[in-house]
């Protein structure tokens, strides 16, 4: 009998903003949760519906995570818009002034996890 494969989320690390960004699209609520376990040994304490954003301090560092339940492109790109201003108010770019920082930061999230990458 062959063993279940580990899912393993798509990582991304964004040299301009210098953020990193761990990405469970289409993933269950339970592997997302499993995963987190394993990987921090403590649990998510979040009910998780359709999509879900947030950004933590890890090894001084300050890590986003996107997951989605369902490979569904627009709850994608919302959740990426959350990353999206994380980022943004983190290196303190965040302004209504200047929009274009926010759309090309959203454009590149979008297209890097929407390539056709296997997960």
């Amino acid at each position: 009998m062959k063993k279940a494969k580990k899912k393993i989320p798509k990582h991304i690390y964004d040299e301009v903003y210098m953020t990193n960004y761990y990405v469970f699209y289409g993933w269950k609520a339970k592997d997302f949760k499993d995963w987190y376990k394993r990987k921090y040994n403590e649990d998510l304490e979040y009910e998780l519906l359709s999509g879900f954003c947030r950004v933590e301090p890890r090894n001084n560092c300050r890590i986003i995570f996107i997951w989605t339940n369902k490979k569904d492109i627009s709850t994608l790109v919302h959740e990426c818009l959350h990353a999206t201003f994380f980022t943004l108010e983190n290196r303190f770019v965040l302004s209504y002034e200047n929009d274009e920082a926010y759309c090309y930061l959203l454009e590149s999230l979008v297209r890097r996890i929407s390539k056709g990458d296997k997960y």
